[in-house]
Order: C-alpha cells, then sequence, then structure tokens
C-alpha cells in the first residue's frame, strides 16, 4: 500500500478539524480518526487517506473556489516551502537549481512514484511524476497547484502548471510545464 508523510495531509487535516460538523459529516467511517488523533509529519500515512481526505474536503471550499485541489496543492507547498523545507533553499547560489531540488522532495513525502524535472530554458520546467501507486484527477490537480506555488514561494513568477501528460489518459507517466519569470528578489541574487 502507498504511503504519505504526515506533512503532506496536515493542513488537509487542519481544514478538516475547523470544520469538523461538516468534516464529520463528509469522511467515511475510517477516516474519522483525523479529526482527534495528532499527525506526526514524519510519520506515514496510506495515500488512500490523502486522497479521501481531499476528496472531502473539497466541496467545503465552496463553489467560488474553481479548482479545490490546485488550492490545496498550493496550500501545502506553502507550508512546505515556507516551514519544514525552507532550510534546504538557503544558500543556494543558482536560482534555476531551486526548482529541481524543491521538486526532489517527492521521494521524501511518497513512498511511491519517482518525480524528475528538467529546467527547459528560458522560462520553463518540466516535471514528470512515474510509477505513482494512486494516479486520480485529484492528485494530478493537487500536484500541479503544488508545482506551480513551489515556484512563487520560492521567488519566481509561475503561471499555474499546463498538463502536459497523464496515466489515465494512458500516457506512461504524468507530465507538466511550469513556466516562470526569475522575481526581483532572486534577480538580485544572480545580479
Amino acid at each position: 500500500m502507498a504511503k504519505a508523510k504526515g506533512t503532506t495531509i496536515l493542513a488537509l487535516v487542519k481544514f478538516l478539524r475547523s470544520q469538523r460538523e461538516a468534516a464529520s459529516d463528509a469522511l467515511p467511517p475510517h477516516l474519522l480518526h483525523y479529526l482527534d488523533d495528532r499527525v506526526h509529519v514524519s510519520s506515514w500515512y496510506p495515500e488512500q487517506d490523502l486522497l479521501e481526505l481531499a476528496r472531502a474536503a473539497a466541496p467545503m471550499l465552496g463553489k467560488a473556489v474553481a479548482d479545490p485541489y490546485d488550492v490545496m496543492g498550493r496550500v501545502c507547498a506553502r507550508d512546505h516551502m515556507e516551514g519544514s523545507y525552507a532550510h534546504l533553499f538557503t544558500g543556494v547560489e543558482d536560482p534555476l537549481a531551486i526548482a529541481p531540488r524543491a521538486f526532489a522532495l517527492w521521494a521524501t513525502m511518497h513512498d511511491s512514484g519517482r518525480m524528475a524535472s528538467v529546467v527547459e530554458p528560458p522560462d520553463a520546467v518540466r516535471v514528470e511524476l512515474a510509477e505513482f501507486a494512486l494516479p486520480s484527477r485529484e492528485m494530478c490537480a493537487i500536484v500541479g497547484g503544488y508545482l506551480a506555488e513551489t515556484l512563487r514561494v520560492l521567488g519566481f513568477v509561475a503561471e499555474p502548471a499546463q498538463k502536459l501528460t497523464c496515466r489515465l489518459d494512458g500516457a506512461p507517466r504524468c507530465g507538466w510545464r511550469c513556466r516562470f519569470a526569475v522575481g526581483e528578489g532572486l534577480a538580485a541574487k544572480r545580479g
């Protein structure tokens, strides 16, 4: 069974706890424990739980949110890049090395799938996820939001991730392209 680190579900669980009554109604019985049990960021949880928690939370974000899964990915990226993983990017001399380093974190947070990225000069990075055990439209949207927000938080001006390929459509791997520009903070550093 595929597993995900607690750091990938923490923000989602916090949101569900803030909506406890709706979450109690929406969650299947086997996931209700997340409303009370402590989530350990370094512990492993079933990847299926992450997907089911996301599906339960999506309608709670409201109709004003066009893509709730993209939002979930963005929130998770902010938590990671401004919090638990921020120290990994301190002192990086080449700003274009930031994106591949950030996306290499996949292996620390998921025990299935291999994420690889290649900077496509002058203004894009292509990210591919192969052999992920639980492909779904929801996870693809979460990953797309995560990719774009990671770039933004780390100082790039980034467009939404463009989905290029998907295993659910018969491709061998899921792929995204993220277009970016070097933000002012990174430009000054290069300068």
